[in-house]
């Protein structure tokens, strides 16, 4: 599942693809975020590449958790199920964490430019709309749209 999220970053006008590869991640309760295996990947830039996507995942999924969503949950809720789900307290709300391996990744010793979908390159380190966690292991790249309900 983690090259199909890798796959559909590489070339970033295949959104629709990637967010239902997130989305079927999503819907897998028993895939853990934080137990996606390392893929002791030898090619630095892709391992740097694979280590960051775990942090899309990350991310993407605590945005639902935040809505009050929980991967247990029925893809399709009632309204009074919604508010519901809302009003958990924060502290009951199970949040994914990154594997502890990508920490282990290090950072790419050369940037890693990667285009935006009609050949844009971002302007450097700085632009808004670079990726911070792509950023951390040198990888600049326009922050893909990870958002799904």
């Amino acid at each position: 599942m983690l090259f199909t999220v890798f796959m559909g970053l590489l070339s970033l006008t295949k959104v629709i693809s990637y967010r239902n590869a997130l989305e079927s991640f999503w819907r897998q309760r028993a895939w853990p975020v934080h137990d996606i295996p390392d893929p002791e990947d030898k090619d630095p830039e892709r391992y740097a590449f694979l280590a960051c996507c775990t942090y899309l995942l990350a991310r993407s999924f605590n945005q639902r958790v935040k809505l009050g969503l929980s991967r247990n949950m029925p893809s399709l809720l009632t309204p009074e199920e919604a508010e519901e789900a809302r009003n958990v307290p924060e502290n009951l709300r199970q949040y994914e964490k990154v594997p502890d391996w990508t920490e282990k990744v290090p950072a790419l010793k050369e940037t890693l430019l990667i285009p935006t979908d009609n050949g844009e390159l971002l302007e450097g380190r700085d632009d808004s709309r670079a990726d911070p966690d792509f950023l951390s292991k040198n990888i600049l790249l326009w922050t893909p749209h990870i958002h799904f309900t």
